[in-house]
């Protein structure tokens, strides 16, 4: 191999692995822990009264706008769907795009007529569920749903198949929602980086005397907030906030890769080096 085609082949390679480094940085991660705090009794009616985050990145329990506006293109909402056959005449199908109270309902699932989309981020990413009967609270058991502009919409992937309620997501990718604990019942709060979803039972301190059974919202700094019930097995409900006390890890393969890349660089500076005779 030539001087000239190991300088193309070293430069293509880091170029590989920086761009792998770069999207290996940029994916969703969750923190390998975090801190627990209980901040409150959480109100008993779930939607518009959910734990967020507001402007200034404070909980609030006060109804605040659950699709949480971004400067992006992308909008969410939904339409009522005239459906002869549907036992209530009608279906809520949730809306998506760049066309405000123009865009159009999204793809549906069988056996889940209705769906809502929660929130959208500043990418165009939007969460949210398909279930049946217009129920969308997060004991339903519907369908995780995620839709973008790149794949469109498509399943998500929770702790039991796709069973639960993505509800927010941030600008980094991390989503976070309320999915079925096991087969035979129970809910748990779960955060995915879209493929892959984690129990945030298991990254909190053990022994904290509390269950967090959904997940709201998360900050763009990965605080995270929903509704918790105590262990013992009473119902009340808590807003709890959860903060990383350590960061993600970087993506394995962008090191790797990354490595590569600074490995053929040098490989190809000692070849031309040897080439010059400069030993």
């Amino acid at each position: 191999m030539t001087t000239t085609s190991l300088r193309r082949w070293a430069g293509s390679l880091a170029l590989a692995g920086l761009v792998a480094l770069l999207w290996g940085s940029a994916a969703p991660a969750a923190a390998t822990s975090y801190s627990l705090q209980i901040l409150g009794p959480a109100p008993w009616w779930q939607g518009d009264n959910d734990p967020k985050f507001d402007s200034s990145g404070n909980v609030t329990t006060n109804g605040n706008d659950p699709t949480h506006s971004v400067s992006g293109p992308y909008t969410i909402g939904y339409k009522s769907v005239f459906q002869p056959q549907s036992h209530d005449s009608y279906d809520y199908v949730a809306t998506y795009g760049t066309n405000g109270d123009a865009n159009q309902p999204i793809e549906r699932f069988p056996g889940y007529p209705d769906s809502i989309l929660f929130q959208v981020n500043g990418k165009g990413v939007a969460v949210g569920s398909e279930v049946t009967d217009n129920q969308f609270h997060y004991d339903s058991y519907g369908q995780a749903i995620t839709i973008s502009p790149r794949t469109g919409a498509s399943l998500l992937p929770t702790l039991v198949g796709s069973a639960g309620v993505a509800y927010a997501i941030n600008d980094g990718g991390a989503i976070v929602g309320t999915s079925a604990a096991s087969p035979e019942g129970g809910v748990a709060a779960f955060i995915s980086d879209g493929q892959k979803a984690l129990d945030l039972n298991g990254l909190i301190a053990s022994g904290s005397g509390y269950l967090l059974r959904s997940a709201t919202d998360i900050s763009d700094a990965g605080q995270i907030t929903g509704r918790a019930v105590k262990s013992d097995g009473s119902n009340n409900e808590y807003v709890y906030l959860l903060t990383p006390t350590s960061a993600p890890e970087p993506s394995t393969f962008a090191l790797l890769a990354a490595a590569s890349a600074l490995a053929a660089i040098r490989r190809a500076a000692r070849s031309r080096n040897m080439a010059r005779g400069d030993g």
